[in-house]
């Protein structure tokens, strides 16, 4: 009798709980935050003006400055034509590859894990080209060819509003890597 008895009760609690779970509301979908891909992508023109120009280009200078004098101006001249500031850069994350677009280039795009593919420059050469989103929430886009590699690291502003791309090329031909970073913001 005892054991008949506390089933009963605990099948009178199961069914109490079920009830009762049945009855509450059920509690809206957590908002989730915004993942990196989310935060990157979009469209971004240049805002960093006259300035930026001349920090590449004073970047260019001090890279082949110890550079024999009559090779350093055709180093220059080659290096600031390679390196156009893009009016614009666009940003798009799709089936696990991501896609920069830039202002007369082709768009870059690749596998996101970093993964590296072919890809035409404009300048109608080839390179190997990857990028990955780092666990900082960046992207680094990475094009190496037989002369040498162009790393370009993309971080947002901390309100989303700005884009920054810090530039690295690094070439056994130059005495050391030419630096700088551009400034866009969102369209």
């Amino acid at each position: 009798m005892k054991q008949c008895l506390s089933r009963v009760v605990v099948a009178s609690f199961c069914l109490f709980a079920s009830v009762a779970r049945a009855d509450a509301p059920a509690s809206p979908p957590a908002e989730q935050a915004p993942t990196a891909r989310d935060r990157l992508a979009g469209s971004y023109v240049h805002a960093g003006g006259e300035k930026e120009i001349a920090a590449r280009d004073a970047a260019i200078d001090k890279a082949t400055e110890s550079m024999f004098f009559a090779i350093k101006g055709i180093a220059r001249s080659k290096l600031r034509e390679k390196t156009p500031v893009s009016a614009s850069v666009g940003i798009t994350f799709r089936n696990g590859n991501v896609v920069v677009s830039a202002a007369g280039a082709p768009p870059a795009g690749s596998p996101e894990n970093g993964s590296s593919v072919p890809y035409k420059n404009p300048d109608g050469q080839m390179s190997k080209l990857s990028q990955k989103l780092t666990a900082d929430g960046k992207l680094v886009q990475i094009f190496a060819g037989e002369n040498g590699t162009r790393t370009n690291t993309f971080s947002l502003s901390s309100d989303g509003k700005s884009l920054t791309m810090r530039v690295i090329i690094e070439s056994g031909k130059l005495p050391q890597a030419v630096q700088y970073a551009l400034t866009y913001r969102r369209s």
